[in-house]
């Protein structure tokens, strides 16, 4: 089965509609702000403060946290833009971790995952 490919936030002022909407959840790596949008697809925007590491560090960051989004996107719920923001301890942890503490804050929201 062929997975759908999630649309990215690229604007500015989609991530600032997102941020505004004040609905997110946290944990010790990640913050997950969430809301809903009119659309029949998820967007999801990935953001990386420099506080976090050198463009090395963040760079491989996003690509991990985009990469499990990719892999569970049969599974989340359509019609939501997501942001997600990398804490500093993200830096060091593992693939495995990142996906525990990611579906860790989807479960907190319930309908969408």
């Amino acid at each position: 089965m062929q997975q759908k490919p999630i649309a990215t936030l690229k604007k500015n002022r989609e991530f600032k509609a997102v941020y505004d909407n004040k609905c997110f959840y946290a944990n010790r790596l990640l913050v997950l702000y969430t809301k809903k949008n009119e659309l029949p697809q998820s967007r999801l925007g990935v953001s990386v403060s420099r506080k976090v590491g050198n463009a090395v560090v963040r760079n491989k960051l996003k690509r991990r946290i985009k990469e499990i989004m990719r892999l569970n996107a049969n599974k989340l719920a359509q019609g939501y833009d997501f942001v997600i923001v990398a804490r500093k301890g993200s830096a060091t942890a593992s693939f495995q971790q990142i996906g525990l503490a990611l579906f860790n804050l989807f479960d907190k929201k319930k309908g969408i995952l």
